[in-house]
C-alpha cells in the first residue's frame, strides 16, 4: 500500500523523476519522465541505460554527472542543462541529482528530478530583447533630446546675449523695455530647456555616477543660503539655520548631489511660502564607527501639501498646482530629482505637511566621517593660505589676457562685448587651427573654449594646448569649456582632457567675473585700493625660495646631476642677461619675452623658484604694463636674477665636497 501511494504521488508531480542503481541502470521513473523519452509506461524504461534511450553525446554527458554524484556523495542542485530527446529535439531543463541511500545508509544509486523550463527561457529571452530594444529607444530619445537642446541652446544663447546688450545700449526707455522683454522670455525658455536636460541626465544616472568627496558641510549650507538669499529677501521671509553640535564639520558623500537635493528643497520652500519663515536644520541621527546618518530638515510656513499629493509630488512632471492656475512656476522636475538622488545616496525621504500651515521635508543619508575629516581641514587651510598668497601677487592697471575660441558669430560677438565690459584684453579665434596658432604666439591668463568647434572637438584641442605647454615648459593656462550641452554629459571627459572647468552657454558677465576671480590673478579685486596699497608685479615673488633643492632634484630625478645644472645656469645667465639688456634698451618686447621664456625653463629645471616665478609673471604680463611699470618690473627682475646667482654660488661652495664625492 505504501509503495502504491508513493508511486501514485510521484506520477502526479509536475516534474520528471527517475532513479538508477550504481551501474547507472534505470530502476524506475514517473510517467512524465517515461513520456519525455518516448515510452508509454514507466515500466518500459526499467533495465535500460542512457545509451538505450538517448543520443550518444547526451548519454555520455548525463552519465558523467551521475558518476560524480554517486562517487562523491554530493548532490548537484538546480543547474540548467540541455535535454536531448530521442527525436533530437532540445529542451532546457532545471536539474537536481542526489545520492540514493538504502536503510543501511549506503549509496545504492542516484535520484534525479528535472523541470522543463524551455518556455520560461524563451520568455526570458524575449524579455531581454524587449529590454534591449526599450533601452536603445530610451538612449535614442535621450540623445535626440540632448542634440535638439544643443541646437536650440546655441541660437538661444545668441538671443540672450544680444538682447542683453541691446537693453544696455538702447537710447530710449521703450527700446530698453522691448529688449528686456526679449531677454526675459529667452531666459524663461532657457530655464525650461535646462529642466528638460536635467531630467534626461538624472534618469540615466546610477550608483556608478556617484562621486565621493570630502567637503565642509557648513560651507555647503552657507553657499546654498547665499544662492537663495535674494529670493528670501524679496519675499520678506525669515530664515533660520540650525546645525547641531554633533554634526561633523567635514563629511564624505557626493557633494554635487547633496547640494542639488538641498537647493531644490529650499528653492521649493521659498517658492511656496509667501509669509513667515523657512528653517534649515541639520542633525546627527545616528553614528556607528565612521558612518554617520545625517538628517536635513527643510521646514516652511507655506501653503502646505494635500494628503493625497504627498507621494505624488516626487513623480516626474507632477505639479500639485498646475500651470493653468498661473500661481507658481516650475515643471514638476525638482522633487523628482531629489527623490532620485536621495535613493542613489542610499537615503530616505519623509514629508510632514498641513494645508495652509506649512511643510517639513526630511532627508536622511549615510555619510562617512573618518580621519579624513582632519586631513580635509588641513588641506582647506593650506589651500586658503595659497589663495591668500596668490591674491597678494598683483599689480596696477593689469588687463587679463584672454583667448576666446568660438565658431558661432553671434555667440562670439556677445562674448567679445562681455570681455570688453570686464576690461579684458582678448584675442578671438573661429576655429581650432587659429586657436593653436595664437596659443603658440602669445601667453594668456585664461582660455575660453567652445567645446563643439567644427574642425576639432574641445577635449582634443585641450590636449593639444596641454601638449604645447609641456613641450615649451609653460605654466598651465586655465582652460574653461563653453558648452551648449548639459555639463553633466560632457564635463567628466573634458576635465579628464585637461580643462579646469566647464560652464553652460550663454556666456554671461557674472560668469566671467567668477572665472577671473577663480583663475586669473585678481587685479580687479585690488583695483579699488589706494595706490600705496598696490604692489608692483614682482612685489611678492621674494616669498619663494631663491633655490629649492628638493624641487630641482624632483625635476631632474637625481641629486648627482644638480651641481652640474646649477653651474650651467651660472655660466649661461650672464649671456642671457646681456642679450636681454640689448633687447630691453631697444624695447624689442618680443625678443625680451623669448629670452625670459628661455630663462624660465632653465630656472625651472634647477629649482631656482624665485627666478622661475619672476620669469613667469613677466612673460604673462609684460605687454600689458605701462612703461613705468615695465621699467620697475624689469629692474626688480635683474635684481632677482643676480641674487639667485649669488645664492647658487654659495650653495655650490658649501656642497662642493659632497658633489665631488658623489661624482
Amino acid at each position: 500500500m505504501d509503495k502504491y501511494i508513493l508511486l501514485n504521488l510521484i506520477n502526479h508531480l509536475p516534474h520528471a523523476i527517475f532513479w538508477k542503481d550504481c551501474n547507472l541502470i534505470f530502476r524506475g521513473c514517473n510517467k512524465i519522465f517515461a513520456e519525455k523519452l518516448g515510452f508509454s509506461e514507466p515500466k518500459d524504461i526499467i533495465g535500460k541505460t542512457d545509451f538505450d534511450v538517448l543520443p550518444e553525446e547526451a548519454a555520455v554527458k548525463y552519465r558523467s554527472d551521475d558518476r560524480f554524484v554517486i562517487e562523491s556523495g554530493k548532490a548537484k542542485l538546480d543547474y540548467e542543462e540541455t535535454f536531448i530527446q530521442p527525436n533530437g529535439a532540445k529542451r532546457t531543463v532545471l536539474v537536481s541529482k542526489v545520492p540514493f541511500y538504502d536503510n543501511k545508509n549506503q549509496i545504492v544509486g542516484i535520484l534525479g528530478i528535472y523541470n522543463d523550463i524551455t518556455q520560461r527561457k524563451k520568455q526570458e529571452e524575449l524579455l531581454k530583447e524587449a529590454k534591449k530594444t526599450s533601452e536603445a529607444a530610451i538612449r535614442a530619445k535621450d540623445e535626440f533630446i540632448r542634440n535638439m537642446s544643443h541646437d536650440i541652446r546655441t541660437p538661444l544663447s545668441g538671443i540672450i546675449g544680444m538682447s542683453n546688450l541691446l537693453e544696455q545700449e538702447a537710447h530710449t526707455q521703450e527700446q530698453k523695455e522691448y529688449a528686456h522683454m526679449v531677454n526675459f522670455s529667452s531666459e524663461q525658455l532657457l530655464v525650461l530647456l535646462n529642466s528638460v536636460l536635467d531630467i534626461v541626465a538624472t534618469e540615466s544616472e546610477s550608483e556608478n555616477h556617484i562621486k565621493i568627496s570630502t567637503f565642509n558641510i557648513y560651507e555647503l549650507i552657507q553657499h546654498i543660503y547665499k544662492l537663495e538669499l535674494p529670493a528670501i529677501k524679496v519675499k520678506g521671509l525669515n530664515l533660520k539655520i540650525t546645525i547641531d553640535k554633533g554634526v561633523p564639520k567635514f563629511i564624505q558623500t557626493d557633494q554635487i548631489k547633496l547640494h542639488r537635493i538641498l537647493l531644490n528643497l529650499i528653492g521649493n520652500a521659498v517658492k511656496f511660502t509667501n509669509e513667515g519663515s523657512i528653517e534649515i536644520i541639520v542633525c546627527l541621527k545616528k553614528q556607528i564607527e565612521n558612518i554617520s546618518k545625517l538628517t536635513f530638515k527643510i521646514r516652511d510656513t507655506g501653503i502646505g501639501i494635500k494628503p493625497e499629493d504627498k507621494q505624488k509630488i516626487f513623480t516626474r512632471f507632477y505639479r500639485a498646482n498646475p500651470s493653468a492656475q498661473g500661481l507658481y512656476s516650475g515643471y514638476g522636475i525638482g522633487l523628482h530629482i531629489v527623490k532620485k538622488y536621495t535613493k542613489l545616496l542610499k537615503g530616505r525621504i519623509a514629508v510632514e505637511s498641513q494645508v495652509g500651515q506649512g511643510t517639513t521635508v526630511s532627508i536622511t543619508i549615510p555619510v562617512l566621517t573618518t580621519e579624513l575629516d582632519k586631513i580635509a581641514e588641513t588641506k582647506a587651510i593650506s589651500e586658503k593660505k595659497l589663495e591668500n598668497h596668490l591674491m597678494n601677487i598683483t599689480f596696477n592697471n593689469l588687463k587679463p589676457s584672454i583667448l576666446i575660441v568660438e565658431d558661432n558669430a553671434i555667440a562670439l560677438k556677445a562674448a567679445e562685448t562681455i570681455l570688453k565690459q570686464a576690461n579684458c584684453l582678448f584675442y578671438s579665434a573661429r576655429n581650432g587651427a587659429r586657436a593653436i596658432e595664437l596659443f603658440r604666439e602669445k601667453t594668456f591668463d585664461l582660455l575660453l573654449l567652445d567645446v563643439g568647434l567644427p574642425d576639432i572637438y574641445g577635449n582634443e584641442l585641450t590636449k593639444i594646448f596641454r601638449g604645447i605647454e609641456k613641450e615649451e615648459n609653460r605654466v598651465p593656462t586655465p582652460i574653461v569649456g563653453l558648452t551648449a550641452y548639459s555639463p553633466a554629459n560632457t564635463e567628466a571627459m573634458l576635465l579628464k582632457a585637461g580643462m579646469n572647468k566647464v560652464i553652460t552657454k550663454p556666456f554671461r558677465l557674472v560668469a566671467l567675473n567668477e572665472l577671473l576671480a577663480t583663475f586669473v590673478e585678481p587685479k580687479l579685486t585690488q583695483a579699488n585700493k589706494a595706490p600705496e596699497e598696490q604692489m608692483s608685479l614682482l612685489g611678492k615673488v621674494d616669498q619663494y625660495c631663491l633655490i629649492d633643492i628638493e624641487q630641482g632634484v624632483n625635476t631632474i630625478g637625481s641629486i648627482e646631476a644638480l651641481p652640474d645644472l646649477l653651474q650651467m645656469l651660472i655660466d649661461e645667465t650672464p649671456i642671457h642677461v646681456s642679450e636681454l639688456e640689448e633687447a630691453w634698451n631697444t624695447q624689442n618686447l618680443s625678443q625680451v619675452n623669448k629670452l625670459i621664456h628661455k630663462m624660465k625653463s632653465s630656472a625651472l629645471c634647477c629649482g631656482a623658484t624665485q627666478m622661475q616665478h619672476a620669469c613667469q609673471l613677466l612673460e604673462q604680463h609684460l605687454n600689458h604694463l605701462t612703461e613705468e611699470e615695465r621699467d620697475k618690473a624689469y629692474q626688480q627682475f635683474i635684481v632677482i636674477v643676480k641674487r639667485t646667482i649669488i645664492e647658487i654660488k654659495s650653495w655650490l661652495a658649501k656642497n662642493s665636497s659632497t658633489s665631488q664625492s658623489l661624482n
